[in-house]
């Protein structure tokens, strides 16, 4: 598992002990996101996610930061596999570079291919994906029915 450019600064793989960590640092995440999604925070659905993306796809922690992805068949072409990032959050911009160590455990795992949403209005985050040779393929809407 890669450490970060400063000391002490490392990064591992999550396991159940860290479920508690990763919702709190989710529940601090979409704080100030709830009013974009219109979808309130939900405790238990949080812990269930969590804990269905450490059994099913993969998860990395640090010290102020945690990632997840899940992995899927590309619909019309099942030799690909597609990580897709559930979450990845860091409180500390030090901790930023909790995306590559997820991308890089995600192609450890046998993914073809990552994709990652980056969020309306700004969109800011999409800046660091061109950086890491991401390019913007679709744009998802979003209403409740």
């Amino acid at each position: 598992m890669p450490t970060g450019s400063e000391p002490g600064l490392i990064w591992r793989l999550a396991g159940p002990a860290d479920i508690p960590h990763i919702v709190e640092l989710l529940r601090e995440f979409y704080a100030d996101r709830e009013e974009l999604f219109e979808i309130p925070f939900d405790l238990a659905s949080t812990v269930a996610s969590v804990r269905e993306i450490l059994s099913t796809g993969v998860c990395v922690v640090g010290p102020t930061s945690c990632a997840g992805a899940t992995f899927h068949p590309f619909i019309v072409n099942h030799g690909v596999r597609v990580a897709f990032v559930q979450f990845w959050y860091f409180r500390e911009a030090r901790e930023l570079l909790i995306f590559d160590v997820l991308v890089d455990e995600c192609k450890r795992l046998g993914a073809t291919h990552v994709t990652a949403a980056s969020h309306a209005p700004e969109f800011t985050i999409g800046r660091l994906y061109g950086r890491r040779g991401m390019e913007p393929k679709e744009l998802h809407f979003m209403r409740a029915l």
